[in-house]
């Protein structure tokens, strides 16, 4: 599992709710949590060619992220437990079994969309021999500090792929 304590301005986010809701009486919300849709593929082509659909090499997405609140007695705190999912497929010769390590971050951020805490995670997908997918589930905890009368709900926890801004524009072209 792994964890962070502490969080970007984002748009187009697809929030997903966390297991506790406030629609029970009494018990406190989650805080939001969401991947960035600008942030949610990464697409890697072959070194020097061009940037068609045969030149990639491997498209991950993070497709899933769900999880609960835990909250301790005093409620001076929430510790939202995630499960995010991670898909791949790869391009090229898939005749060999091969691993593609991807990298993402985890953010908290504010009602006013300040960032509060980052982290960046790597993540290692596993190709059997002749097999072009794979995904993998990680486990990750954040621990987020709630100040006298600021509820969970005030706070989104935050998921997206490293990427550079080639691979950013591509993700908003594709999405048009």
């Amino acid at each position: 599992m792994r964890i962070f304590s502490g969080a970007l301005i984002a748009l187009g986010l697809a929030l997903t709710g966390c297991g506790t809701s406030n629609d029970t009486v009494g018990v406190p919300s989650c805080p939001r949590t969401a991947i960035i849709a600008d942030a949610s593929r990464l697409v890697e082509f072959a070194s020097g060619a061009s940037r068609d659909a045969q030149a990639i090499t491997l498209e991950a997405r993070l497709t899933r992220i769900g999880g609960e609140c835990v909250y301790p007695k005093n409620k001076s705190n929430v510790t939202v437990n995630m499960n995010l999912t991670l898909a791949a497929r790869r391009g090229g010769d898939a005749s060999a079994s091969s691993s593609s390590t991807v990298n993402y971050f985890v953010a908290v951020v504010d009602a006013d969309q300040r960032i509060l805490g980052r982290a960046e995670f790597a993540s290692t997908l596993e190709f059997k021999s002749g097999v072009r997918e794979a995904s993998v589930i990680e486990e990750l905890e954040q621990r987020i500090p709630l100040p006298p009368g600021r509820a969970a709900a005030s706070f989104d926890v935050l998921v997206g792929f490293l990427l550079t801004s080639e691979q950013v524009n591509l993700n908003r072209a594709s999405a048009r």
